[in-house]
């Protein structure tokens, strides 16, 4: 934490995380508050797990159409958006079942440049880290985010 290089990119990416945790931790309820049927769960959940997949499977690709620090630029107001959006969303009776399940999709698409945002932030994390603190280093991060989805929930 005492490395300027990678001290704010901890925060941020720790941030995102937690950002992230809470979205997750909301499907249920948010679905159970839009009335959707049970069964588009599955879908919702197969949506989510399918952008996280392909944005990780294609990570390097994507690090050669974006930088980190533009990528983080770029994930920050989409996690804005979407709690407007959920908050929107929620206060819209009558809404489509396909405009709810647009609000998901593009909920899983932020998830999912947040889990490619953490995958590139912990490389980078690694090239400046002395192998034999990799392990604590990576700890410490991941704690962060917990941290801060923890803060985020009380």
């Amino acid at each position: 934490m005492k490395n300027k290089k990678i001290k704010y990119h901890i925060l941020y990416s720790a941030c995102l995380v937690a950002g992230t945790a809470i979205f997750m931790w909301s499907f249920q309820p948010i679905m159970k508050l839009l009335a959707l049927p049970v069964s588009l769960y599955g879908l919702v959940y197969f949506i989510n797990h399918l952008f996280r997949g392909l944005g990780s499977l294609y990570i390097s690709k994507i690090k050669d159409l974006i930088s980190l620090s533009k990528m983080g630029t770029l994930i920050f107001p989409m996690f804005i958006i979407c709690f407007i959006l959920t908050f929107i969303i929620l206060s819209v009776p009558s809404l489509p079942t396909w405009g709810k399940l647009l609000y998901f999709t593009f909920l899983s698409l932020t998830i999912a440049g947040q889990v490619i945002f953490t995958l590139r932030h912990k490389c980078r994390l690694h090239s400046f880290i002395p192998q034999k603190i990799r392990a604590t280093s990576s700890s410490i991060d991941t704690m962060f985010g917990r941290l801060y989805a923890g803060v985020f929930f009380i």
